[in-house]
């Protein structure tokens, strides 16, 4: 069986009752009072409820003071982790000192630290910075690393094996130089 929507159609106006029709997949509604009302004066709906685990239904508003706890309790998280990062080492100059155990670094040789610490620079200016440092203490490959936030293999390899076969530097052991107590100094500092 066939239905001629044509015929419908013009029945329909015929009838007066062509406003149902809406044409295509549109869905018409009639604004009801709740649509109309403003929010303050609208009665929560039985389906803006939801079942909590223990069983109660919670409202919209609900929702938003838990989500609001939420939010809150995470701000609260971040603001400790602020304030205890704030108690460790301020600056960079109380990090360097910390990695040294011969005392404060001098103020010119923490600046020079600080100039090339971590940075892509020139092998002569590392080298030099390396030599300032073996000048002032002798130093570990592992504890120049740390100071220059370089990795301490490449250190050992690039920079103080080459200068300590330069003479700038010496080590402190040279009859076991793979010792783990291995330290370097400048050569001049006999």
């Amino acid at each position: 069986m066939s239905i001629d929507v044509g015929a419908l159609v013009e029945e329909l106006k015929q009838t007066g009752e062509d406003d149902r029709i809406t044409g295509g997949n549109q869905t018409y509604y009639e604004p009801t009072d709740r649509l109309l009302a403003p929010p303050s004066q609208v009665q929560p709906d039985l389906f803006d409820n939801e079942q909590t685990a223990g069983g109660e239904a919670t409202t919209q508003d609900e929702r938003e003071t838990t989500q609001a706890d939420e939010q809150s309790s995470k701000l609260e998280e971040e603001t400790q982790k602020l304030e205890e990062e704030t108690q460790k080492p301020k600056d960079a100059t109380q990090k360097l000192d910390a990695l040294v155990s011969g005392g404060p670094l001098p103020d010119a040789l923490r600046q020079m630290i600080l100039e090339v610490r971590g940075q892509r620079t020139s092998r002569e200016r590392l080298e030099d910075v390396i030599h300032a440092l073996c000048a002032w203490r002798a130093l570990s490959s592992s504890e120049v690393a740390a100071l220059l936030d370089k990795n301490p293999s490449h250190i050992s390899s690039s920079y103080l094996a080459p200068m300590t076969k330069d003479g700038r530097l010496e080590r402190t052991r040279p009859d076991a130089p793979r010792s783990p107590n291995q330290t370097y100094r400048t050569a001049s500092d006999k």
